[in-house]
């Protein structure tokens, strides 16, 4: 009779173990659940926020290259003026030109979430790897298009325009943007400038920059075209 008391109590009491053991394994499992839908809605917001961030920067992007288009025509132009002479022409269209020309502009992405994520370990909840390696090397390939561009903009103030400046005052084409700046008081010679081949093989110079900087930014608008499909279908998976 004891036996079967002691039996009976060992299998209540291995009853109970087991239930608290469920218990623990089901409140565990709903843990992770939550754990992991709470990783989703993290990750969705992220993927979001980086989308917006990346369209920003495209749409950033898609300004400075068209401006840099409109400087390499401007110095096509400038280019086949050179060995002739230009007293035919206006000097008004010729300033225009050169201050098309000599514009440069420099891409400044924004990048407060993509830092954030990488700060924080937040990238690494990103599943697919492709996005993941585009998003990690975003900076370095937004450094190396705008590598050509400053150095167009050094080539432009230390040898192009100091010589130029012999020649021309500028005054007159900062004045058809500013009116406050004076016309200058000296005669143009602008024949002297299309005469000039340190000129023409600086602006040549010139020209090659802004064809290595354009080419930079259209891998670079590819690799964020690349980023945003990457972003729609990962934050699609989530939804």
């Amino acid at each position: 009779m004891g036996n079967e008391k002691v039996s009976r109590y060992l299998k209540y009491a291995i009853g109970e173990i087991i239930l608290v053991v469920i218990g623990i394994l089901v409140a565990l499992q709903v843990n992770n659940w939550n754990q992991e839908r709470i990783t989703r809605i993290n990750t969705r917001n992220l993927l979001i926020a980086l989308e917006s961030e990346v369209q920003q920067n495209k749409a950033q992007l898609q300004i400075v290259f068209s401006k840099h288009y409109e400087n390499l025509e401007a110095g096509k132009k400038l280019m086949q003026l050179f060995g002739r002479p230009v007293d035919h022409l206006n000097q008004d269209s010729l300033f225009q030109l050169f201050n098309k020309f000599g514009e440069n502009f420099t891409f400044d992405p924004n990048k407060g979430v993509l830092k954030s994520a990488v700060s924080t370990g937040q990238i690494g909840n990103i599943r697919n790897e492709e996005l993941r390696s585009l998003l990690a090397s975003f900076e370095d390939y937004a450094l190396d298009a705008g590598e050509s561009a400053l150095e167009f903009k050094d080539v432009r103030n230390n040898q192009f325009r100091p010589i130029l400046f012999n020649y021309i005052g500028f005054s007159d084409a900062w004045h058809q943007r500013y009116s406050s700046i004076p016309v200058s008081q000296f005669p143009h010679e602008m024949n002297k400038v299309f005469m000039s081949q340190t000129l023409e093989s600086y602006t040549a110079n010139l020209l090659v920059l802004r064809h290595e900087s354009i080419e930079e930014e259209e891998s670079l608008m590819a690799s964020i075209d690349s980023m945003l499909v990457l972003l729609s279908e990962e934050k699609e998976r989530l939804r």
